[in-house]
């Protein structure tokens, strides 16, 4: 019998494994750059979604959403011609799409027309809209154009028109005779410094200007009650860099709201007369000093019964004597500010239903300091 002896090591692995392990390992790093470049194209593959009254893309380029749906043939099946699919959705989502130069209803089959009545095109990178780019949608009623990067609104809207949602863009300058079609408007989120007004009569649902670089704001009866971010008879201005609020011949609104707003108080706040029938909001601004610059009861009316306002945690350190005299309320929330003082008759002959001074930061309340006021509920919670 023939006696073997092994070398263990040698007999596991082979004379040359140092390189074998540099090429594995060379292997290795091509696999991982190979993965590394797959996997955002598998995730970011192009998909398009077909239903009886919605096409839907995402991930593609420009106007590649046609070709998209006419391989598609599903649509042709069953209709004679002539048919008018009359309540269509196009959306392309997650895109690029520099520049909008025509978008049309999507001919398919034999005569048959497929209307489109709403078209959202958000985040795909817009810049530019050309001015035509809607005008054969006729029977268009809703446009969304949000999270784009559109500067400037110059194209033409499409007369049926009811919603129009440009926010979240780089528009600077709004001209409203250019959106008179839609009833709701949406352009919050944008860089917006100019506004110019309709020259006509127009009602407007809802006008969303918050959250933009607004400074001056005119409202006028004869452009509408409705106007600037109202909704129900709300207007919502806040988020915007305001130094005054012009208003003519009375007007009136459900709620007005400047909260989050940043305020140049070295004048009065509002030009004319403005009747709000159920709260003012200015909470969570930075105002150290309140006075009449703000808040001047001879123009700003608010209903005895419903009226409400809210200037809680907005930095509050001095109020301006006799501004709350003689004021009458439902409730005035002043909380979360840093008062420290009330001082005597800070609310002579006032009616307010509800007074919330808690959590101000009050040291001192003067003997005196509520005399003669009419309160069902008076909140002084410290912090």
């Amino acid at each position: 019998m023939m006696n073997y002896s092994y070398d263990m090591e040698h007999f596991i692995l082979p004379l040359n494994y140092a390189a074998m392990q540099e090429n594995l390992s060379a292997m290795v790093k091509c696999l991982l750059v190979v993965i590394s470049l797959w996997i955002p194209l598998v995730f970011a593959e192009s998909r398009c979604s077909f239903s009886e009254d919605t096409f839907s893309c995402t991930n593609l380029e420009g106007v590649d959403y046609m070709y998209e749906f006419y391989k598609n043939e599903v649509f042709s099946e069953g209709f004679s011609p002539g048919t008018e699919i009359t309540d269509y959705r196009l959306e392309l989502l997650d895109s690029k799409y520099g520049v909008i130069e025509k978008i049309v209803n999507l001919p398919i089959g034999e005569d048959i027309t497929i209307l489109i009545t709403v078209l959202k095109i958000t985040n795909c990178s817009v810049e530019h809209v050309k001015v035509d780019a809607f005008q054969e949608l006729t029977s268009l009623r809703s446009l969304n154009l949000s999270w784009n990067k559109i500067t400037n609104v110059t194209f033409i809207l499409p007369s049926a028109l009811e919603y129009l949602d440009l926010s979240h863009n780089r528009i600077t300058i709004v001209d409203f005779n250019l959106l008179r079609s839609p009833s709701t408007v949406k352009l919050d989120f944008n860089l917006i410094d100019t506004l110019l007004p309709t020259d006509q009569s127009k009602l407007y649902q809802f006008v969303d200007i918050s959250f933009n670089e607004v400074t001056r704001v005119s409202l006028r009866r004869s452009c509408t009650l409705y106007s600037y971010n109202c909704y129900d008879d709300d207007l919502q201005l806040h988020g915007n860099p305001l130094t005054s609020i012009v208003s003519s011949q009375s007007y009136s609104v459900k709620n007005l709201d400047l909260s989050f707003s940043t305020f140049n108080l070295s004048a009065s706040m509002f030009e004319g007369d403005i009747y709000i029938t159920e709260s003012l909001s200015v909470h969570d601004c930075k105002i150290s000093y309140l006075d009449n610059n703000l808040l001047n009861f001879k123009v700003i009316h608010l209903n005895e019964e419903k009226g409400h306002i809210d200037i809680s945690n907005s930095s509050i350190r001095n109020i301006s004597e006799n501004l709350f005299n003689n004021v009458h309320l439902h409730s005035l929330n002043l909380s979360l500010n840093n008062l420290e003082v009330i001082k005597s008759d800070s609310f002579m002959y006032s009616t307010i239903d509800v007074l919330d001074l808690s959590f101000s930061g009050l040291k001192v309340i003067e003997p005196d300091a509520f005399r003669y006021l009419e309160s069902n509920a008076l909140y002084l919670h410290k912090k």
